[in-house]
């Protein structure tokens, strides 16, 4: 089932109310920042939002973010380059340009 992008406000406000209700604190440029990053795109929203709350810290900051975004990437790293091994060598290059463009 694929819910689509959430409405930008609604969904902003959600956010902010779920981390306020754990007495967590993040402002609304942090949570541009993460739905510029996912390209508001819910899944990925929901997935780093999850990680940054269930951080032991009160405070989101724009670094806090940055280093949970690198670790997500990290930890995902094998399926990455599981991935660029199903793709021909002809495949991965174009992926490589379309990704630089």
């Amino acid at each position: 089932m694929d819910l689509g992008k959430i409405n930008f406000n609604k969904y902003k406000k959600f956010i902010i109310k779920k981390f306020t209700e754990g007495n967590k604190i993040i402002t609304d440029a942090e949570i541009d920042y993460i739905f510029q990053w996912t390209k508001q795109h819910t899944f990925y929203t929901q997935f780093v939002c999850n990680k940054l709350f269930s951080l032991f810290t009160k405070e989101i900051t724009l670094s806090i973010i940055q280093k949970t975004i690198k670790e997500i990437l990290e930890e995902n790293r094998a399926v990455f380059h599981n991935y660029k091994n199903l793709l021909s060598f002809n495949q991965w290059k174009l992926l490589k340009a379309i990704a630089k463009e």
